[in-house]
This record gives C-alpha cells, structure tokens and sequence, in this order.
C-alpha cells in the first residue's frame, strides 16, 4: 500500500480558509452564486472558500465544476481544509460521500488510490479511520464499479481495513447478526474510531440488539477525547432519556459518568455503578459537581443516602463547586420544608465551619434561605456563630437584608432559633444596632423577639403636655 504522500500538506497556492462567514447576506450570495453557472462557480469558490475548491465540488455534488477545476489544474491530492475533510484525498472524500461518478472523475484525472488516512492524527475532530484508503471508504458505501476499478489498479488495502467497512456497512445497515458476526470476527482489531461511528448509529436509533451486537466481541477502547469515549456513548444515552442503553453500556464495561446519573436521579444505575467500583467522590467533567453535590442540589434523598453508604465524602469539594452542605441550604430556598438532606449530611459529618465559594458562612447561608429549621439544626450541630465581624449580631441583620426578603413570620422564627441557639445580640456594632432599631419601625412585630436576643432600645421619652394658653383679664 502506497504511503501519504501529498495529501499530507494542502497546496500552498489554494487560497486559506476563512474564519467564518460574518454576514448572512454574504452566505445567501454565495449560495445564489453556486447554484449559477460551472465558470461562475469556480469563481465563486476560488474567492469564498470554506475548503478547497476541489472539495467544496465534491461537497455540492457538482461534477461539471470538478471536472472544470482538475482541467484548469487543481491539485487532484490535496486533502481539505476542514474536519472532515483534511486527512483525505478527494478521492477518499469522494468514495466516503457514496459519489461514485465523482471518484471514477478523479481515477481518471489521475488521482493517487494508494493514499491513506495518516495514523499519526491525534486531533478528536478527524473521524476518519486510520489507514484506510479509498478502496475502504469504497467498500463502507457499496461502490462497487469503483472498488472493481481500484482493485484493477493493484491498490492493496490494510488487512483490517475491508473487515472494518463491512462491519460499519453492517452496522448502517441494521441486521444485527451480521454486525455480531462480524465483531466476533475482528478478534478485538476493529479500531476506536469504527467502534465509535457503530454505537452512535444504534444509539441514535435506540436499538439495543444493535449496541449488544456492535460491542459483542470488540471491547470499547480508550478513544482519543472524552467526546468519543464511552462518557461520550453514555452522554448521549442520557440526552434521549434512553435508561436501558445506558444499562446496556455499562454491563459492556463502560465507565459511567456517576456525576450525570446522580443529577438525574437515576438511583438503579447509580446503585449498579456503585457495586462495579465506581468511586462515589468522582468529579463530573465540568469539575462543578461531586455525585454527592449533584444529588443534593437535585434532591434525590435515595441516592443522597446510597452515596454516602457506600463512603461519599460530604466535605469532598468539586474544583469548580460548592460543597454539598451549602448545596443543601441553597435548595432551601425553593423547598423551604424539606430539611432531609441537611440531616443526613450533617450526620455524615460535613464541615458546619466551612465557608461558601463566596465566602459564607453556613449559618450566613441557611439564615439567607430564611429557613428557621435549618438555623437551628446547624446551631445544634455547633456551627460557630461568635465571629467577626458583627459576630451575632450581623445573622439578626442578615435576616432582615436577605434578597428576596424573608416574611415577617419567617423573620420572627429565625430571630427565636437564633435566641435558642445561644446567638446574642451585643453591643460591640453600633451600625448594626442602628439598622435593626430603624427596622423595627416598619416592623414592630421584631421589637419583642430581639430585644429577648439583647437589642437595647433607648427608653421613651416622656411625652410633653401642652396646656392652652389662659387670657388674663
């Protein structure tokens, strides 16, 4: 089999590639232009390239403007300038696209048929098996004249190169027991990148016999990028709701992104996960989220509870993310009667003197949430309250400057949990006094409560009697 031999480089005289089209008019010219005459449209694309002119023919299916280019002598080689097309010739491109008449174009302007995918390319962009040459791109798309023709120019394929595009032709096709067969014919050789074009075809059509028979015999290899790894299969899973073939993905050894299935509160495969090993502290891809955190903020009590039975670490902290105890307190704010996962966290020992990404405190946060309940539960636990600046006195301020403001009864029960805690009121914050004295004449239904956590008022002064004024005679 001939090496890469041009394709490796584009042609120095095509012209480059912009960065993108900036104007929508621009693009609906250029469309109007192409569809025009074949001399109109070399021009056109000679002076608006998105890939190389030859490519961009092979593109609109345009075999007049591809047989005018390669007579005016375009590089008939080179390989494109975008994703998918710029580690293959055009006559690859050609075959990979099921143009037949265009690849019999290209032979006979003398396209090279020994050129193959470069096995080098570690760009996760570049979908193109490696080592295949047109003959395989041939093969996947039944071109059968052209594979007949390249045959009959000696062109000689990679051993695993014409199993592995009957195995992806299988696989489009559906039959599902040829595409078994065929996997258990591999041996394991068929490479990442033909594994992946397979399960995505079945996982796009939700066909399970499909997946169990593209994965049967042929392990799931470590792809080159997250986005074509098996994350990438169970993302997708995840995306159409499709619960059995994630099932079916991680029987096959997948790792499974626990982070995703916690949020989703998929508390089966969570548990399954769990059983295989799966480390519970696991961070998600986004480094925001540790399972637990995730389940939390979610409120999947069930799985909040697997979690931590099989060893969670509730002060384990995302790079990214809150720790689950403010996760908990934040979801106060919109499920002000459910304290449940504050509880467990708490008697799993999370930290009551860690401190937000922001910097709060967690008496600050739950106190924010205005949810009494939980004030009291953390003063419980010891959450330390005796702290400057302000030290109790900023949390009964804090309580009245919450955004969105806490109701008058939630204020009053957060003033007594905070009272019943031991939380005092002292005379060590003159601003702070001076706020919650100006509060109470909006809201004296606050007088009683802080004046019992030690707000001194000044005392009322005696009113002034004003007499009438007698006339004497």
């Amino acid at each position: 089999m001939g090496g890469w031999t041009s394709c490796c480089v584009p042609d120095l005289l095509e012209p480059p590639m912009p960065s993108r089209c900036l104007q929508l008019p621009c693009c609906l010219a250029l469309l109007v232009l192409l569809a025009g005459s074949p001399s109109a449209d070399a021009t056109t694309i000679r002076n608006n390239p998105r890939d190389t002119p030859v490519m961009e023919a092979l593109r609109q299916r345009n075999h007049n403007l591809l047989r005018e280019l390669l007579m005016k002598g375009s590089p008939r080689n080179t390989p494109g300038l975008l994703p998918d097309s710029r580690h293959v010739s055009p006559l690859m491109f050609a075959c990979q696209q099921g143009d037949e008449e265009a690849a019999s174009i290209l032979l006979d302007a003398g396209a090279d048929a020994s050129l193959a995918v470069p096995r080098h390319s570690a760009d996760w962009l570049d979908w193109q098996p490696k080592g295949w040459t047109a003959l395989c791109f041939a093969r996947w798309k039944h071109l059968k004249t052209t594979e007949k023709r390249l045959v009959s120019l000696g062109v000689q394929p990679h051993p695993d190169c014409l199993g592995e595009a009957d195995f992806l032709a299988a696989a489009e096709a559906g039959p599902s027991t040829r595409v078994s067969r065929l996997a258990k014919q591999a041996h394991g050789t068929v490479q990442p990148d033909v594994i992946d074009a397979a399960v995505r075809i079945a996982l796009e059509r939700k066909d399970l016999a499909l997946m169990r028979a593209v994965l049967k015999g042929v392990r799931p290899l470590a792809p080159r990028h997250v986005m074509t790894s098996g994350k990438g299969w169970m993302a997708q899973a995840l995306s159409h709701e499709d619960v059995a073939m994630l099932g079916l993905l991680m029987d096959a050894g997948v790792e499974p992104p626990l982070v995703d299935l916690a949020r989703e509160g998929l508390t089966g495969l969570v548990g399954r996960a769990l059983q295989a090993g799966a480390s519970p502290d696991d961070e998600g891809d986004d480094l925001e989220d540790t399972p637990l955190s995730a389940a939390v903020e979610q409120g999947h009590g069930d799985i909040v509870r697997a979690l931590l039975k099989a060893g969670a670490d509730p002060n384990r902290q995302a790079q990214r993310g809150d720790l689950p105890l403010f996760r908990a307190l934040q979801r106060l704010q919109r499920h002000e009667e459910d304290v449940s996962l504050l509880e467990l966290l708490l008697k799993a020992g999370a930290d009551v003197n860690a401190r937000s990404l922001g910097g709060a405190t967690v008496l600050q946060t739950a106190v924010g949430s205005c949810h009494p309940r939980a004030v009291a539960l953390l003063l419980a636990s010891k959450a330390p309250w005796d702290t400057p600046p302000g030290r109790g006195t900023t949390l009964y301020a804090q309580v009245m400057r919450t955004q969105p403001p806490c109701s008058e009864m939630q204020s009053v029960r957060i003033f007594h949990a905070l009272r019943a805690g031991g939380v005092l009121i002292r005379d060590n914050d003159e601003k702070e006094w001076f706020f919650l004295r100006r509060q109470l004449i909006e809201h004296p239904a606050f007088e009683q409560p802080l004046r019992m956590a030690g707000l001194k008022l000044p005392p009322a002064r005696a009113p002034v009697l004003k007499f009438p004024h007698t006339r004497t005679r």
